[in-house]
C-alpha cells in the first residue's frame, strides 16, 4: 500500500499568515522568496526485499515557478538504491530496496531557483510480504487395495476449447532521421527498463514490446535486454548525440498505452531524448509524414 504524506490545510493556512506577516514587518530583501512547499510524498510502507517502486514527489514554489524546482532524493540510513537522476527537474524516481530485511529511512529535499529548500524524511519497511508456499502433503498409503466396483460411464457431452487470453504486444515505432541509426534505436532499447516497468505495472500478464523504427522490425521483445542508462547515453553520443534530441510523441489514450508511456518518457528523458507531446491526433499524423522526427507507443 503507498503512503502519501500531505500538508494538512490548516497548518498550510497558518504558513501563508505567517509569510505575509513577515512580508508586512520585515526587510523586503529577506523576505522576496519563500521556501518551497512539499504537499505530498507517495511511496509504498512495505516493499519485498529487492523490489524496484517509485516514488513521486508533488511541491510548490510559492513564488509562482514551480517549474525550476528541482528534487534530490537521499538514503538517510539503511540501504538500497536510487536510479540515476539525469534530469533533476523530474519529481519522481525508481528506488531499488535492498535485500536486507529492516527499516530504511529516506529523504526527498526540494530546492527552488534562489537555492532555498525544503526536506521530508520518510521510512519504507522491508519484509517478506508474500506468505511462505504451502507444502504439498505427502499422499496416504492404503493399508489394503480393494478393487473398486466399475460402474459404467454415462456418455460425456464434450466441452468446447477455451480461447487462450490473447497477447498483449506494445510496439513502440519511430520514423525520422535519427532512429535510421542502429546505435540511436540500441540507446533507446537499454535506456528504458522494459522488464521492470511491464512487470510493475500489468502483474501476470502475458506481455511483451516490440521495436520497430522507419517501418523496420528490430526487435520482437525488448524486455530481455539489461536496463544500462549509461551505455545508452554512451551510444547517443557515438551517434553524434551528446546532449541527445528531440522528438514528437502524440497523447496517449487512457489505459495500458498511457500507464507505459508515462514512464517510457521519463526514462528517456533522462538519457537525454525529449519527447513534445501532440495532443491533436491529426496534428501528430502530419508532423510524422512531413519527415519530422517522431515515436509513438501503440498496442497490435
Amino acid at each position: 500500500m503507498f503512503k502519501h504524506f500531505r500538508l494538512p490545510l490548516a497548518l498550510w493556512v497558518i504558513c501563508l499568515v505567517g509569510v505575509l506577516a513577515l512580508a508586512a514587518c520585515g526587510d523586503e530583501s529577506e523576505t522576496s522568496n519563500q521556501v518551497p512547499l512539499i504537499l505530498d510524498v507517495a511511496y509504498p510502507a512495505e516493499v519485498q526485499p529487492g523490489q524496484v517502486v517509485r516514488l513521486t514527489a508533488l511541491a510548490k514554489d510559492p513564488d509562482g515557478d514551480d517549474d525550476s524546482l528541482t528534487y534530490q532524493w537521499n538514503i538517510k540510513s539503511g540501504g538500497g538504491e536510487f536510479s540515476r537522476q539525469m534530469t533533476r527537474t523530474i519529481p519522481s524516481v525508481t528506488y531499488t530496496a535492498p535485500t536486507e530485511l529492516g527499516l530504511n529511512f529516506l529523504e526527498i529535499v526540494v530546492t527552488d531557483p534562489a537555492d532555498r529548500n525544503a526536506a521530508f524524511t520518510f521510512e519504507i519497511t522491508v519484509r517478506n510480504i508474500l506468505p511462505p508456499p504451502t507444502p504439498t502433503p505427502e499422499p496416504t498409503v492404503p493399508t489394503a487395495i480393494v478393487p473398486p466396483t466399475v460402474t459404467p460411464m454415462p456418455t460425456a457431452t464434450p466441452v468446447p476449447t477455451q480461447t487462450p487470453v490473447a497477447l498483449k504486444k506494445f510496439v513502440l515505432r519511430g520514423s525520422g532521421e535519427p532512429f535510421d541509426d542502429l546505435l540511436v534505436v540500441e540507446a533507446i532499447i537499454l535506456g528504458v527498463p522494459w522488464f521492470l516497468l511491464t512487470e510493475e505495472l500489468f502483474k501476470g500478464l502475458d506481455i511483451s514490446v516490440a521495436v520497430e523504427m522507419s517501418n523496420k522490425r528490430i526487435a520482437e521483445d525488448v524486455r530481455v535486454f539489461t536496463f544500462d542508462p549509461e551505455r545508452a547515453q554512451e551510444l547517443l553520443t557515438e551517434a553524434g548525440f551528446p546532449d541527445g534530441f528531440a522528438a514528437f510523441w502524440p497523447r496517449h489514450k487512457a489505459g495500458p498505452l498511457l500507464l507505459l508511456a508515462h514512464d517510457v518518457e521519463d526514462n528517456l528523458s533522462n538519457i537525454g531524448i525529449q519527447l513534445t507531446t501532440i495532443t491533436n491526433s491529426a496534428d501528430f499524423i502530419t508532423t510524422g509524414l512531413s519527415g519530422r522526427t517522431t515515436l509513438e507507443l501503440t498496442l497490435e
